[in-house]
């Protein structure tokens, strides 16, 4: 998928710019962000996840509840490290961000039937294609946020 590019190349821009760093700072978490290496986005020449949601006009990012990462504040806005950082992708992209709430254990299941199109929890597969649950593929591991934020852009 070529969303996991364009996610990457979001998040190394972020850390060059300093933005990521303040918004890890934001939620005491600035301790857990990796140094991100440079990303260029690579766009897919047919089936284009990117293209698919821009057309949709809004990206639906599937969340769990936990703070610092995500959580609801006193309004009922999502907040947290990563849906400030779900938010500032939709902002580049062009599109607006919707946050649904997930059952952990159906994420390929909702990624598979585009209920959602990205996962954006502990997960570093951005789209859920192919993922393997054993993490055999270092592609598709199940990580956690230092492990999502060093992701590196693949071929």
């Amino acid at each position: 998928s070529d969303l996991a590019s364009y996610i990457n190349s979001v998040f190394a821009e972020s850390y060059a710019d300093g933005s990521a760093q303040e918004i890890a700072k934001k939620y005491g978490v600035q301790d857990s962000l990796l140094e991100q290496e440079p990303c260029e986005f690579k766009q897919s020449d047919s089936d284009s996840d990117v293209d698919y949601i821009k057309s949709q006009g809004k990206m639906i990012v599937g969340i769990t509840e936990f703070e610092p990462m995500d959580y609801k504040d006193k309004d009922d806005k999502w907040i947290g490290f990563d849906a400030d950082m779900a938010r500032l992708v939709g902002e580049k992209l062009g599109v607006d961000v919707e946050f649904v709430v997930i059952d952990w254990d159906n994420k390929v299941m909702e990624l598979d039937s585009k209920k959602i199109d990205v996962v954006w929890n502990g997960i570093a597969d951005w789209t859920g294609r192919n993922y393997d649950n054993e993490g055999d593929d270092e592609k598709h591991r199940a990580g956690t946020t230092d492990q999502r934020q060093t992701e590196q852009c693949r071929d």
